[in-house]
């Protein structure tokens, strides 16, 4: 299967929903030694024979030994994946995917468990069985309340803050002000109030929250930032968790000179990027700010994995959020200074795709960040 390289999988009871990959590697992949359990088994006898293998001890002399596992609750960031099988191969180390108590099963060193916000709780069961296996166990893109989790993510508070302050000073700290909060998992909430605490000549003329039917009907968005703009000639901001595209496509459909618009946010997409040029193709002084949230942290958590256990000591304090047991990776970003240089990661995408931008910490970035020398 999976052309190639010919990969080889375990199909079998124990395996309902997933093939189990026998020889994720970049090799040709034929007539190969039978591996263990790929007879006829019963099923009981099957995962009896799985379950007696030995746990894995949580520090490795020897990397060459080590297995870390993939288990995907999410099904919607491909690119996750490929970024997981890229570190692994860069490692040379061996990676599996499949379901979380079948890593488990299996005696894996570490899980990565590809998950968000709103699923990550859920995961809870599976943390306290792969902790009390001293089995490593990575969440992406959330904060696990879980004690045994850690996380790779990027700060959601950080990610609001960052957009919002600069939103807010290019609009000169004053003038009329909207915003969608439509994101009730990621605490952004508060970080609005916080900021617009700190710009008491700032005015609210326009808010919506998680319950707001256009966080599911894009052209009702377009419509309403197009009402609102409309009704509020001298709005200066409009910030959004969400749906970037839709606030400028509802700007435009306004019609008024681009130097006229509200500041807001541009989506880190290949059809947020296009926008973009579009816009500073008509207007030249036209300016915008895109804050990335990369499915490269799949690669970041195999490194850390990778570096944990191998015995490469954590810095002091370098741990946050949740549980301190987050690994808050930098959030990249896109601005007039850099444009060009993203916009070659995507620019050869389709009109009708939308390619989200991708940024994967270098491993001596993530060394240096968070492990001592």
């Amino acid at each position: 299967m999976n052309g190639g390289d010919s990969e080889i999988y375990l199909i079998g009871d124990i395996y309902p929903d997933v093939f189990l990959n026998l020889t994720n590697d970049p090799g040709w992949d034929v007539n190969p030694d039978w591996p263990a359990l790929c007879g006829p088994l019963d099923q009981a006898q099957a995962l009896v024979e799985v379950q007696a293998q030995p746990v894995q001890e949580e520090t490795r002399k020897d990397p060459k030994d080590l297995v870390i596992g993939f288990a995907d609750y999410k099904g919607i960031f491909p690119k996750r994946m490929e970024n997981f099988n890229t570190a692994c191969q860069e490692l040379g180390i061996q990676c599996v995917e499949a379901d979380g108590f079948l890593l488990i099963a299996q005696g894996v060193d570490a899980i990565v468990a590809s998950t968000d916000t709103f699923s990550v709780s859920g995961l809870h069961p599976l943390v306290m069985e792969a902790r009390d296996k001293g089995i490593l166990i990575f969440v992406l893109d959330a904060e696990s309340t879980s004690d045994g989790a850690y996380s790779v993510t990027i700060s959601q508070g950080e990610w609001a803050k960052t957009g919002l302050g600069w939103l807010l000073e290019s609009m000169g700290g004053q003038g009329e002000f909207a915003y969608f909060d439509l994101r009730a998992d990621s605490s952004h909430t508060e970080v609005i109030a916080d900021m617009l605490s700190s710009y008491p000549e700032v005015k609210v003329v326009g808010q919506y929250d998680w319950t707001y039917e256009g966080l599911t009907d894009f052209k009702r968005m377009e419509a309403d930032v197009a009402k609102l703009a409309k009704a509020h000639p001298d709005l200066k901001g409009i910030w959004t968790s969400e749906g970037m595209n839709n606030v400028l496509w509802g700007l435009k459909e306004g019609q008024k000179p681009i130097s006229d618009w509200p500041r807001f946010l541009c989506e880190p997409s290949s059809s947020g990027l296009s926008a973009w040029k579009m816009m500073q193709s008509e207007d030249a002084t036209f300016e915008c700010l895109a804050l990335l949230n990369p499915d490269g942290i799949a690669y970041d958590a195999v490194y850390i994995a990778y570096y944990m256990l191998t015995g490469v000591e954590l810095k002091d304090n370098v741990l946050e959020g949740v549980n301190g047991a987050s690994f808050y990776v930098p959030p990249p970003f896109v601005d007039n200074d850099n444009l060009e240089k993203w916009w070659q990661q995507v620019r050869d995408a389709s009109p009708d795709e939308r390619v989200m931008l991708d940024a994967p910490m270098s491993p001596e970035e993530i060394h240096a960040r968070w492990f001592e020398d």
